[in-house]
């Protein structure tokens, strides 16, 4: 007992020369850590060995930094085979409050009249930015004056933003309980420490007691939290609970050497002087703000159209990705020439591996999604790690051209998404596009082949949706049976594009570019009777009935259930 109890003292002794006292007067890097500086998002601290950087989302400007810890699965050094074990470490930057002008005198308004920050949507249709009138004092109803978002944009950014870590907590961690909060200090500073535990489902009527910290099975989160002159920084490290005790110690050197920087513009100079080298790449300030900050190991492409984000090691693909993305750009437009001219720069992430997709925030079971809100295409190279693929790359490029046109659509249309059969029929009809290397034009545009098999063996066992049901599906229905309509939307623009039959009917023929020009049309009239402080719902139904219009428009003189049987028939000799 008494070794263990020297052995103890040791250990914290030496923790104690390490660590308490100030990060910035400890200059040598502790075993098992590696510096890290980042004077452009104002922060540094030493980082556990083992844990990676991640890109942070566009536009988040609170969590400045992600670190992930991961290892390697048994079975060889592939960088396909890592496998995040969902420890990761988040730093944060708090901007604090600006304090009120002292030298205005104003009245302050009553309190029912004071407008409150609008909240987060439920879903992508808005209709969770619907709120019931509030009871009068007379028991009459009363308006709800509470300004409602006018664009996704202000969704995000209020969603982004914190003002203090209980804000943050609130707004980033739903479902998660603060246990314990620690006021603590040495010589040089003060900070606040946090035990934080995700709380099991407890729905129903009698939900049982919030189990303690030490019984918690899901995850469990640590965080220092420190004051600054103009804002508050942190990190927080995240663990599964049975992970938690043997990481903790990687959390506590990272969290109590964290330390304010004074933030710095840093290679402004150099990224503005290549860009006035390169007059070509038009919107050269957006490709600043997305280039500056590069997590470690990444890397930036320009092209006409484009800025690829990668930290890829796969060269040729990434040289051939250059050329591709431009010649599906102009094949996107001669098919679907815009509402108005597109000067927006196309944002594309390639990911070197499917788990470096999943440590940037994409879905399990995805293998790439288009951000709209931030503007940015993520896909990760879906060859990594397979030695000997037969398909090579082709797997990367079906999702590449696949977001790629609901990116161009996006901009081509006004921000107007067209209903779900078009926009993800269509996505993944250009899925099957084969692009010359060396011309950079598009050669043909084959079947489909993650689609093809799935809609034959549903056409065989009667399981597709009548078209006339498809058709009208909202998002969330289309989603809803996401492998059985994504193959079937495809098979029917595949169909009307593809098929003899549609080629030979003049009401088939039409439908696709008829509800595309129509779709455009009707979106740009109701767009000019919005108002200027029209609301996201009044945009989102706008829309709707844009849809709506382009839809009647489409099939007016087509009889749906001939159209069907003959679809059927294609299907099956696919």
């Amino acid at each position: 007992m008494r070794t263990s109890s020297a052995f103890f003292f040791v250990f914290v002794l030496v923790f104690a020369t390490i660590f308490e006292t100030s990060p910035a007067a400890a200059q040598r890097v502790p075993d098992g850590m590696y510096r890290v500086e980042m004077p452009d998002r104002g922060f540094k601290f030493f980082c556990p060995r083992g844990y990676q950087e991640v890109p942070v989302q566009p536009g988040d400007e609170i969590v400045v930094g992600q670190y992930v810890r991961a290892v390697k699965r048994v079975g060889g050094n592939d960088p396909a085979k890592r496998a995040s074990q969902g420890v990761e470490i988040w730093i944060a930057s708090i901007p604090k409050p600006e304090p009120p002008r002292l030298d205005v005198q104003v009245s302050p308004a009553p309190e029912d009249d004071e407008p409150l920050p609008p909240g987060p949507p439920e879903d992508d249709d808005g209709e969770g930015l619907k709120r019931e009138d509030e009871e009068g004092e007379e028991g009459g109803k009363k308006k709800d004056d509470k300004p409602k978002p006018k664009s996704w944009d202000e969704i995000y950014e209020e969603r982004l933003s914190a003002s203090s870590f209980d804000e943050l907590i609130k707004k980033r961690l739903g479902g998660w309980h603060v246990y314990e909060v620690n006021d603590d200090e040495d010589r040089e500073r003060s900070w606040k420490e946090y035990r934080l535990g995700l709380l099991p489902r407890r729905g129903g009527k009698n939900p049982p007691p919030i189990p303690e910290f030490e019984d918690l099975k899901t995850r469990k989160a640590v965080a220092w939290v420190y004051e600054l002159q103009d804002r508050y920084v942190a990190l927080v490290g995240f663990a599964p609970a049975a992970e938690f005790a043997k990481r903790y110690k990687d959390f506590y050197r990272a969290g109590r050497s964290l330390e304010g920087m004074e933030i710095e513009a840093v290679g402004l100079e150099e990224l503005a002087k290549y860009y006035e080298d390169h007059p070509e790449y038009k919107q050269p300030q957006f490709r600043i703000e997305r280039r500056q900050g590069l997590a470690r190991g990444w890397d930036a492409i320009d092209t006409e159209n484009y800025l690829i984000l990668h930290n890829s090691r796969d060269k040729k693909m990434l040289k051939y990705l250059e050329h591709t993305l431009e010649a599906m750009r102009a094949f996107y437009e001669e098919l679907f020439p815009p509402a108005a001219p597109v000067e927006a720069v196309s944002v594309v992430r390639v990911c070197r591996d499917r788990q470096g997709y999943y440590d940037y925030g994409g879905r399990r079971g995805t293998a790439g999604y288009w951000n709209f809100v931030q503007e940015e295409l993520v896909l990760y190279d879906n060859v990594a790690g397979r030695q000997g693929s037969r398909r090579g790359n082709r797997d990367t490029y079906i999702v590449l051209y696949h977001e790629a046109f609901h990116q161009y659509i996006h901009y081509s249309t006004i921000e107007l998404p067209p209903h779900t059969w078009f926009n993800e029929g269509y996505a993944d009809f250009f899925s099957g596009a084969l692009v010359y290397s060396n011309t950079g034009r598009v050669k043909e545009v084959q079947a489909n082949p993650w689609r093809e098999g799935t809609i034959k063996k549903l056409v065989e066992t009667k399981r597709h949706e009548p078209l006339a049901k498809l058709i009208k599906m909202t998002k969330a229905e289309y989603y809803r049976k996401g492998p059985q309509n994504y193959a079937q939307g495809w098979s029917f623009v595949y169909f009307l594009e593809k098929s003899r039959a549609a080629s030979r009917n003049p009401a088939w023929k039409k439908i696709l570019p008829t509800y595309f020009v129509t779709l455009k049309g009707a979106w740009e009239q109701e767009r000019l009777e919005l108002s200027p402080e029209a609301s996201l719902e009044d945009k989102n139904k706008a829309g709707q009935r844009a849809r709506d219009v382009a839809l009647e428009a489409a099939f007016v003189d087509v009889d749906v259930d001939e159209l069907e049987e003959e679809w059927k028939k294609f299907v099956e000799r696919l």
